[in-house]
Parts: structure tokens; C-alpha cells; sequence
């Protein structure tokens, strides 16, 4: 198949995010015990996720981070804040088709479909890399 070439919207070109360093090997930052402790009481706050998505991502945990924003997307919560969060994501060493698979759900429940299919479109182009 042809791989047709897709400009990303002005809204989504990549940026250079600034990450905190990471965490030392073998311990969990406070914040970090704390906010798994809040979720694991209420497994339904989707704020804690949402600032436990925010924490893996400072540390370059894509697996972790984008296992707590795909929850997010799929339980249709907070997913304005979710795409603000990934959309700089582009630009930095994170799993590219994972990152664009999450970015168009996250516009298909935002009805911003022709975004969504881009995104896709770009997922397919990166797999096939």
C-alpha cells in the first residue's frame, strides 16, 4: 500500500517538552506512593489517574503514562486535558504509533474527526517504519 504523506495540523506539530529527571532506580517518589494509594481507594478518580499519567510522562514512562491516559479516553473523562497532554508528545523518544493510536481516540470522542483520521494515518505510517 502506499503511504500517503500527512501534515500534522498547526495545533499538533511537535514540541520539544522539557521532562523532569528521572526518579532514582528502586524508589517511588512520594507523590508517587501517594497517588497509587488514592487510586487504589478509589479506583474511579480520574483526576489521581490523570496526575498519575502526568507523573509517568515526566519520567518517560510512556507504557505507564499511556496506560492511565488510554483508561481516560476510553471512560470518555477528563479527554480535553488528555490531548493537551499528549499532543506535545510528538517531538519526543515516546512509542509514536501508540502516542498517535491514543491521540485519534482521544479526538473521536471530541468529534474532531478529521483530526482523528490523521492521527491514524500517521500511526500507520510509523508502524510501517
Amino acid at each position: 500500500l502506499p503511504v500517503e504523506k500527512v501534515s500534522l495540523p498547526p495545533e499538533v506539530m511537535p514540541v520539544k517538552e522539557e521532562v523532569a529527571p528521572a526518579v532514582e532506580e528502586g524508589t517511588l517518589p512520594l507523590q508517587l506512593d501517594d497517588l497509587l494509594k488514592q487510586l487504589k481507594a478509589r479506583p474511579r478518580d480520574y483526576q489521581v489517574q490523570l496526575e498519575l499519567a502526568r507523573f509517568y510522562r515526566g519520567q518517560r514512562d510512556w507504557n505507564s503514562a499511556f496506560k492511565y491516559y488510554e483508561k481516560l479516553i476510553a471512560s470518555r473523562k477528563l479527554v480535553p486535558a488528555v490531548i493537551g497532554d499528549l499532543e506535545p508528545l510528538s517531538g519526543t523518544d515516546a512509542d509514536l504509533v501508540r502516542l498517535y493510536q491514543l491521540l485519534g481516540d482521544a479526538y473521536m470522542h471530541e468529534d474532531r474527526l478529521d483530526e482523528a483520521l490523521s492521527m491514524y494515518r500517521l500511526a500507520r505510517q510509523a508502524l510501517a517504519r
